[in-house]
């Protein structure tokens, strides 16, 4: 970016006018510092915002005003648990309802008589008299009401707003009375519908029960079955019916199954007793007999070895004792043979008595697998008696219960707070609804700042100009409100501004200022004549003789400035009505003239397309050290460009915050197609209070010493 104290010389350069650096795709970056900053452009509009706001200050004092006031009268309730305990949540919300529902707003309205009070139709906003209509007033009711349960708790608030306070508090206690009495016979009617179902239900259920009975009885009595229940009403299926052959299957079938485990012990037995020494088995060890002749045994043995200590073998006590010990052996095999063929018996006997249960058992389950046919059934005549006594003592007791809570009708809630007429209505509420009003437009214009901060396409600083354009920025005109008179004092803002925009055109290029330089604009009214009128009263208060052509023919402003008349002028010259002499006029300002527009031509854009003007220039150019020329504007007009083509310089004026980027490069697309040559961008009418923008650009160095000094001692 290009200040203008640091410029860079284009002389001899036009590529920044090259149509794809200036027209072409808008930058990447593309803040107004970027787009001037969201705050400026709220200074900006801060008038728009705080009139927004105002005008909703007003209008919510307004509607504040206008708006009837509503008074909200509120009973209280508190709810039990209800039928259910279970379910007390729910039977309380339910509750809740019912006191918003339109069928209770109507027993309201016909409880009350609201059709018959005046009082209460006017607080209702409606027309009394015969035109009130019922659908109406139960309607307003309904709309009034507002019931809502506090939280954590079974407490309940009936509120109702009308227009009147004590309208508010009758119809609100009478939607919690009505709700009451409505419980009541809600209640009572239940109970009295409950009683008479049930009493039917009985005597058909009784009937069906003894006929289910009978058919259950006789058909025992024809199978011969044994029912176990006795007539009990059992229905756990524990006790089905039996006959004589199945009790018999039952008995034989235990003594089979004991019977056969009698004779797996004893196969067990056998076969261990076969595989073991007759000596060995547990049964020989154990007998008694066997104990006492194996100690004989051992006796003998040792009797035997005393006598081979003294005696020989062959002698006849030695005999005897060998003797003795045999027959005491023998003994023992003769019981231990005994006692295994008394095992091997037992298995034996096992065997048949087993064979012989297996047989009975099978005999026995024939028989029963015939008469469970017949169990089948009873089974199924016995479940329906069984459920039919369930169903038929169900409802005698429920009916009992009925009959005895006939007449004790409970009410599930209770009015603990009836509604008092109002002191002070809930609405409007001035204070508060003006601050809503006035948020409201807050809102609105903080809106209407947003859409145009965005649509806003305006360059209000140096930085976005030279960024968004691709061209230097050779001054800063700041905005006057009287620019003809603020440059008459040396010292003014305005004449700060041209002094840099002199030193610019004079540092900017090698050669210095160019010869002819052309001064024009997007639209009219930006500001380009005041700063061609500047720039060329500068050149010539510095020395250098210069010449100010007005060549807008359509409207002149050059005239303005110098106070001066005439008419001859560019238009009369380029038309060969009189010569150039004739028609150049001293301004008042040493070294500076003017050449005036002249009388308007029938078409200015064919007078200057001629080689009239180039010749012109020509000519002045030899006579003065700097022409420049205050052209029209270039939308909607061929003038500035045909004069853009045969200048050296072409200087673009843009006024701050007014003409957007478009139309500004719409407007240079027009100059480069003329192969225009620019010399850089004057930013006019400059405010540095709507932009980010620093405030490098406010020439007010020196313009009120006295109060520098002052603020300076302050310090």
């Amino acid at each position: 970016m290009n200040s203008p104290g640091n410029l860079v010389p284009l002389q001899g350069r036009n590529d920044l006018a090259h149509p794809a650096s200036i027209v072409g795709m808008r930058p990447l970056v593309d803040d107004e510092g970027e787009r001037s900053g969201f705050w400026a452009a709220l200074h900006r509009n801060r008038g728009i915002i705080l009139g927004l706001a105002l005008l909703g200050l007003l209008a919510g004092a307004l509607i504040a005003y206008l708006t009837p006031p509503t008074y909200r009268a509120e009973a209280a309730l508190e709810f039990e648990n209800g039928p259910n305990p279970a379910g007390a949540d729910d039977f309380v919300n339910s509750q809740v309802r019912v006191l918003e529902s339109r069928a209770l707003a109507e027993k309201v309205v016909n409880s009350l008589k609201l059709q018959n009070n005046a009082r209460a139709i006017a607080a209702l906003g409606l027309p009394g008299g015969t035109k009130t209509e019922a659908a109406d007033l139960v309607g307003r009711v309904h709309d009034g009401v507002d019931a809502e349960l506090a939280d954590g708790s079974n407490t309940a608030a009936v509120a109702f707003s009308s227009r009147d306070p004590a309208a508010s508090a009758l119809i609100a206690n009478g939607f919690a009375n009505v709700y009451l009495q409505t419980n009541l016979e809600r209640q009572q009617n239940a109970s009295e519908g409950v009683r008479g179902f049930l009493e039917q239900r009985v005597a058909s259920t009784k009937a069906d029960l003894a006929a289910s009975e009978k058919a259950l009885i006789n058909y025992t009595r024809s199978a011969g079955l044994i029912d176990p229940s006795a007539g009990t009403a059992s229905v756990s299926g524990d006790a089905a019916p039996r006959s004589l052959a199945s009790d018999k299957l039952a008995q034989m079938t235990q003594a089979y199954s004991q019977a056969r485990a009698d004779r797996i012990i004893a196969e067990q037995r056998w076969r261990e007793a076969q595989r073991t020494p007759v000596s060995s088995l547990p049964e020989v060890l154990n007998n008694p007999a066997i104990q006492q002749l194996t100690q004989r045994s051992a006796e003998a043995q040792a009797a035997i070895q005393q006598q081979r200590q003294r005696r020989q073998d062959g002698h006849p006590e030695l005999q005897g004792a060998n003797a003795q010990a045999g027959e005491i052996d023998r003994q023992v095999q003769a019981i231990g043979a005994s006692v295994k063929r008394s095992i091997q018996e037992r298995y034996q006997v096992a065997v048949r008595q087993e064979q012989d249960l297996a047989g009975a058992v099978n005999r026995l389950q024939s028989q029963t697998l015939s008469d469970q046919g017949k169990g089948v059934g009873y089974n199924r005549l016995k479940r329906e008696a069984d459920s039919k006594r369930q169903l038929y003592n169900a409802l005698l007791q429920r009916l009992n219960d009925t009959t005895v809570q006939s007449g004790q009708y409970l009410s599930y809630a209770t009015v603990i707070d009836p509604a008092t007429p109002p002191a002070d209505p809930t609405s409007p509420k001035p204070a508060l609804w003006t601050l809503l009003g006035g948020a409201m437009g807050l809102l609105l214009g903080l809106a209407y700042l947003l859409i145009a901060w965005l649509r806003d396409e305006a360059l209000y600083s140096p930085e976005s100009a030279a960024r968004k354009l691709q061209l230097r920025v050779l001054g800063v005109l700041p905005r006057v409100k009287h620019p003809s008179d603020a440059l008459l004092d040396p010292r003014s803002p305005l004449s700060e501004a041209h002094y840099a925009l002199r030193g610019s055109l004079e540092a900017g290029f090698a050669r210095g200022a160019p010869r002819t330089i052309l001064f024009t604009s997007s639209r009219e009214g930006e500001g380009k004549s005041t700063a061609a009128w500047g720039v060329a009263r500068d050149f010539a208060l510095s020395g250098r003789r210069t010449l100010l052509v007005d060549a807008d023919m359509r409207k002149p402003s050059v005239q303005n400035y110098v106070g001066v008349t005439s008419p001859l002028g560019l238009s009369t010259v380029l038309a060969g009505l009189s010569a150039v002499e004739a028609s150049v006029m001293h301004s008042g300002t040493p070294d500076l003239d003017v050449m005036l527009a002249g009388p308007m031509p029938a078409s200015p854009a064919a007078l200057l397309s001629g080689k009239e003007l180039k010749a012109l220039l020509q000519v002045l150019e030899n006579h003065y050290e700097l022409v420049i020329i205050d052209a029209p504007p270039v939308l909607g007009l061929a003038d500035a460009p045909r004069m853009a083509a045969v200048v050296q310089r072409t200087i673009f004026v843009v006024e701050a915050g007014r003409t957007g980027v478009p139309d500004i490069r719409g407007a240079l697309r027009r100059l480069i197609e003329f192969k225009a040559k620019f010399a850089g961008v004057v930013l006019t009418k400059f405010d540095a209070t709507q932009t980010s923008s620093s405030n490098l650009y406010v020439y007010d160095y020196g313009e009120r010493p006295q109060k520098r000094l002052e603020a300076l001692g302050a310090q």
